[in-house]
């Protein structure tokens, strides 16, 4: 996140914060969150 402002980030923060909140209320473990998160990346 370089470049960012500090507050940009936070923003960002509460973002995913709100993102894993929602899937963790779904049913989803943070296992299958971060499995999910990777699959991304690929």
């Amino acid at each position: 996140m370089q470049g960012q402002s500090n507050e940009q980030s936070s923003e960002l923060d509460k973002e995913w914060m709100k993102l894993i909140e929602s899937a963790r209320n779904i049913g989803m473990t943070i296992e299958e969150i971060r499995e999910f998160l990777a699959k991304g990346k690929e």
